[in-house]
């Protein structure tokens, strides 16, 4: 066998990744330090894309098609970061960012007024619920939301039910 010390670099660091890869996935949720004291666990946020269409036929207003994945952003599209309330865990908190997450005309449409509509329900994909640490079968909750713009993002908060 002819070993190099490419070779035997290129062992250790892929053995180091392994081993950490397994070493930091034995925690579920990582946690966050207060005052030398760990406090509480990170929510996870991940990012979804939406349409803003009604649940039923995908036309007028609310959420329709959610999906985890990254879709190129169409007129109605929107990307966000959806996250649990620490709070309360029948309120998911999404948030969109202004420069990148959101068509011009969507903006106008749909939040420019402060209130974002949800006509219909519109059910989360379990993949989604999981990632956050919800457990059963839930949907976005139709009704008219505030939007708060924030540095650049806005801010909705939408219940679960």
């Amino acid at each position: 066998m002819n070993f190099s010390l490419k070779k035997i670099l290129l062992t250790t660091f892929i053995l180091l990744e392994v081993s950490a890869m397994f070493a930091f996935s034995v925690f579920p949720c990582p946690l966050t330090k207060g005052e030398n004291t760990i406090t509480s666990p990170v929510r996870p946020k991940i990012t979804i894309s939406f349409e803003i269409a009604r649940r039923r036929d995908c036309t007028g207003f609310g959420i329709c098609n959610v999906s985890g994945s990254i879709e190129i952003l169409r007129i109605n599209s929107c990307n966000a970061t959806l996250y649990a309330d620490e709070t309360s865990r029948n309120l998911l908190i999404m948030e969109i960012t202004k420069s990148t997450g959101i068509s011009a005309t969507a903006y106008e449409r749909n939040f420019k007024s402060g209130i974002f509509v949800v006509e219909d329900d519109a059910p989360i994909p379990s993949d989604v619920l999981k990632t956050l640490g919800i457990s059963g079968s839930k949907s976005f909750v139709a009704g008219n939301y505030k939007v708060t713009e924030k540095d650049g993002l806005l801010v909705i908060a939408i219940p679960i039910k």
